[in-house]
């Protein structure tokens, strides 16, 4: 049985007439009485009662109608969303977010999924550090990742996006969170300070900074995840340098000062190297309007 003649079959019992339907097919009507024939043996039945006036539906040719009518519609259904999954626009996908661009980025990120691609499906992990994105991507867990670069294997490439300044953050009650003058970091050498791990970028890009200006800072807690660390400066147990847009202040007593001695960091889209399917392709274009285009340009 093929797909055609069900077609043909359909256009018939529509017309109920040969001449008619052959000439809706583009096609002559002895093969396409041929056709017919060879689908009502290949079933074992009689689909049309024919006669020299006029042709007609069996019983058993009603009954095959109506269901092939709905067959063709889910076969329909069928085809438009493995046609949408070539396209990138079905399937699921797994996102990474480092923590830094966690609280600011992926709610835009998933919101902008939803508008412009909302027949897939998103597992979505934050608040990581690029090491642990890394070896996510490695072992297949993401399919692809927001980090702060660089990272250290030659098997994910990065597609660098933008690159963020960094500020201070205080609780809302440090005599210096009263301005908006940026500071020296060399102005913080006797603060203790709220860390993210030393192996992370912005851990690095911190210390860094610190060593240039001349001192060691006195990191009194570290913690790898962002919400952690926001909520550990707004009670006052230290304060931390973080990537402009880190956090938002209404969800923690804190607030931000500019800092002028600590350079740019880099915000990256990752993925394994080879990683291209189109719906990859897809998220990728969402994360990068959203960065380039969302209210956080």
């Amino acid at each position: 049985m093929e797909l055609r003649q069900l077609r043909y079959f359909l256009i018939v019992a529509e017309e109920l007439n040969f001449t008619r339907a052959a000439d809706r097919l583009h096609m002559a009507q002895p093969p396409l009485s041929q056709q017919i024939k060879a689908l009502e043996t290949e079933l074992g039945v009689n689909l049309f009662h024919r006669t020299t006036r006029k042709v007609e539906l069996t019983r058993a040719g009603e009954f095959f109608e109506e269901k092939i009518r709905d067959w063709q519609t889910e076969l329909q259904g069928v085809i438009r969303e493995a046609r949408d999954i070539q396209a990138g626009f079905r399937g699921r996908v797994r996102i990474g977010f480092v923590g830094t661009a966690t609280h600011f980025l992926m709610p835009q990120v998933l919101a902008g999924l939803k508008k412009q691609l909302p027949g897939i499906k998103v597992d979505v992990e934050g608040e990581l550090l690029t090491p642990q994105i890394e070896d996510l991507l490695h072992r297949k867990k993401l399919d692809i990742a927001v980090i702060r670069p660089p990272v250290t294997s030659p098997e994910i490439e990065v597609e660098f996006l933008r690159s963020d300044k960094f500020e201070v953050c205080f609780s809302a009650s440090d005599e210096l969170a009263g301005t908006q003058e940026p500071l020296d970091i060399a102005e913080l050498r006797s603060r203790e300070f709220v860390s993210y791990p030393a192996n992370s970028a912005a851990a690095t890009a911190f210390y860094a900074a610190c060593s240039k200006a001349g001192f060691l800072p006195n990191v009194v807690h570290e913690t790898d995840r962002m919400s952690t660390l926001l909520t550990l400066v707004g009670v006052g147990a230290g304060i931390a340098v973080v990537p402009t847009g880190s956090g938002s202040p209404m969800r923690h007593p804190v607030k931000y000062r500019q800092i002028r001695d600590v350079p740019p960091i880099e915000l990256a889209i990752s993925k394994l190297v080879g990683q291209n399917s189109a719906l990859i392709q897809e998220v990728s274009a969402v994360i990068r309007d959203e960065l380039t285009n969302g209210r956080f340009s």
